[in-house]
């Protein structure tokens, strides 16, 4: 099997890495939060940087051939999930909007599932507006954290690579 330079090949598409590790958090944070469902992002030994969606518990067969690695993996997950609520309607809504759902709260506590009775396309609204600025917000420093991890993995792998050669070296004098 031919040896692939993986840590190489990481550092020469870093850039492109770090965009496309962006995108798989901006997939991952959805409404539909299903730890059952991931956004991979792998890389092939072109260079070819690679995100798609794929069940938790499964590889793709590319990385399980060795003619990719997976680089990053990350569970759907929605951010609405513990989240103040009264807070998120009050910071959504527009300020006439939030009057007319107070009125028909007649005194009950803002909820998004109330929020939803009152009017489904001002909730759609609210969720799409919440979702999108958390993961706007969160995607850079999660990618950054990430690309870390994988350069610091490289690295590792690098090294171990270098002193198996030289093991080897060692057995041939």
């Amino acid at each position: 099997m031919e040896k692939i330079n993986w840590p190489e090949i990481i550092e020469e598409e870093s850039d492109n890495i770090i965009d496309a590790l962006a995108a798989v958090y901006n997939e991952a944070c959805c409404l539909n939060a299903n730890s059952e469902i991931c956004q991979v992002l792998k890389i092939d030994r072109d260079g070819t940087v690679i995100h798609h969606t794929i069940s938790a518990n499964t590889i793709s067969s590319a990385v399980w051939a060795g003619n990719a690695i997976e680089l990053a993996r990350i569970a759907w997950f929605n951010p609405l999930d513990g989240a103040d609520e009264a807070k998120v309607i009050s910071e959504y809504l527009t300020k006439e909007e939030l009057q007319a759902f107070t009125q028909f709260l007649a005194g009950e506590d803002l909820t998004l599932a109330k929020l939803r009775q009152w009017n489904i396309y001002i909730a759609d609204r609210l969720e799409k507006k919440c979702t999108e600025k958390y993961a706007a917000d969160n995607a850079p420093a999660w990618a950054a954290k990430a690309m870390d991890k994988i350069q610091k993995q490289a690295e590792e792998y690098g090294r171990a690579e270098t002193q198996k050669v030289e093991l080897a070296d060692l057995g041939k004098s």
